[in-house]
């Protein structure tokens, strides 16, 4: 019925999602608690802004990823290909730990 439960061993927590007061938006209308154990208010910043970030990884995509494919099956050795794409795929994912690292570190609590 559309009901969201989050479960800890100490409190179960179900459609928990804040809430903003729509008199004064820069307020918390939520319970004393917050959802596990933290208040969380909802911004006043529009989700659209979140279509420039997602623009420019679908870019960097088509304009980097796309070539190194190609380099990777094209001038690479046939016996070399898979460890070629398994360096592209390394490089691909220490570059989002480390986006992920500075997300964690620049987190407003």
């Amino acid at each position: 019925s559309g009901v969201v439960e989050f479960t800890t061993p100490e409190k179960s927590y179900s459609n928990c999602a804040p809430v903003v007061d729509s008199s004064n938006p820069d307020t918390c209308a939520q319970d004393s608690e917050g959802f596990m154990g933290k208040k969380t208010c909802m911004s006043n910043l529009s989700v659209f802004w979140m279509a420039i970030p997602y623009f420019l990884i679908g870019v960097s995509e088509v304009l980097i990823s796309v070539q190194v494919y190609e380099l990777c099956y094209t001038e690479i050795p046939m016996e070399m290909r898979s460890s070629a794409q398994a360096i592209n795929l390394f490089t691909t994912g220490l570059a989002s730990a480390i986006a992920a690292g500075i997300t964690v570190a620049f987190q407003v609590d």
